[in-house]
């Protein structure tokens, strides 16, 4: 079987390997489609993987091939998706729902030399394969996890219908997170990048206002149109200093702010925020950490996949490429270029 390999810094090679043999309670799938997350470049382009050879790849779609001894819950010809957080089911905090927090997790995509989503076959356990809805595109599969993740830092802020929601960085993960919350019935959605052309597939997706936080005067117009009180919601999706600044400022008294972005480098809050905003106003601030919940890996996943499979996730305005396994590495350097990459780039294998 095909299957792409990274081995050092710059070094993703194309090996031939064997498909691997299916046991008792494992899976055999056949990847159909496998995103590149935002994770994977760095790994690739700095070496930033702690195995080699590192089996890369986490946001997969497959077809069921070949089932084990016990497994009732996929067939052969099902298709499905990767539920990439291996767990070990028995720690306090798996026995507790908090899967994400297992003691003894590992991720496929980034502690496996031999399951990824950039090889054409792999083996899983029952637990990590989720049947997909009837009618999901395979492609538009492969963005089921990604989808949860947004779907995940909604329930966690304990998102309802029809509240206003402010999101703060409207790349990929920011844009999933829009068309979550209009799925379930958003009230007023508000925008929040410092790219025009994304927020303009944001006006698109749905959003009721957009902001370019460049722009001078853009919170004086939010506030405008929230008679001068904020969101009572709030996603950052971004991960920077000035991201979480502002997304603290958009928000209302008692309002909540979900941090789904990556931090690279220490954040601050000098006293006049922290005091005269956070504090004054008796904000809650909640970390979201990938998306698993009761019920493994849980509603997130669920939710996530019937939205993708009934159209009210639209996948065509986040992709930017579709490339061939061949071309992994290459469409992967693309992260290399600043403002390159426009949206998602996804690998057919």
């Amino acid at each position: 079987m095909k299957a792409m390999r990274l081995y050092a810094k710059n070094d993703l090679r194309m090996e031939d390997l064997p498909i691997p043999t299916c046991g008792p309670g494992h899976v055999l799938i056949k990847t159909l489609f496998c995103g590149v997350c935002g994770s994977d470049p760095p790994r690739v382009l700095d070496g930033a993987v702690r195995i080699s050879p590192a089996a890369l790849g986490h946001e997969f779609s497959a077809e069921v091939v070949e089932v084990g001894e016990g497994v009732t819950s996929v067939k052969p010809g099902d298709l499905v998706c990767c539920v990439p957080l291996i767990v070990c089911n028995v720690c306090p905090n798996c026995l507790d729902g908090n899967f994400g927090q297992c003691v003894k997790s590992r991720f496929i995509g980034a502690s496996f030399p031999d399951i990824g989503g950039f090889h054409e076959y792999n083996v899983l356990p029952e637990q990590n394969v989720l049947k997909l809805p009837e009618g999901i595109d395979p492609l538009a599969a492969a963005f089921t996890e990604p989808a949860s993740v947004a779907m995940h830092s909604l329930l966690l802020i304990g998102y309802q219908p029809h509240e206003d929601l402010a999101i703060v960085g409207m790349g990929g993960i920011g844009q999933l997170v829009l068309q979550c919350a209009r799925a379930m019935g958003a009230g007023r959605i508000f925008a929040f990048d410092i790219v025009d052309e994304r927020l303009e597939t944001a006006k698109k997706m749905g959003a009721t206002a957009c902001f370019n936080t460049g722009d001078a005067g853009f919170m004086d117009e939010f506030l405008g149109m929230t008679a001068g009180l904020g969101s009572p919601q709030v996603i950052e999706a971004v991960g920077y200093e000035e991201t979480i600044h502002i997304a603290i400022n958009l928000a209302k008294v008692n309002g909540k702010v979900g941090l789904i972005g990556t931090m690279h480098k220490p954040v601050t809050l000098p006293p006049s925020l922290f005091y005269g905003t956070f504090s004054r106003r008796q904000l809650w601030l909640r970390g979201v950490w990938m998306s698993y919940s009761k019920g493994y890996p849980g509603a997130p996943w669920r939710m996530a996949s019937q939205y993708l499979a009934d159209g009210r996730i639209n996948i065509k305005p986040l992709l930017f490429e579709v490339a061939t396994i061949e071309d992994a590495y290459k469409a992967i350097a693309q992260f290399g270029v600043p403002g390159a990459v426009k949206g998602k780039i996804v690998i057919k294998i």
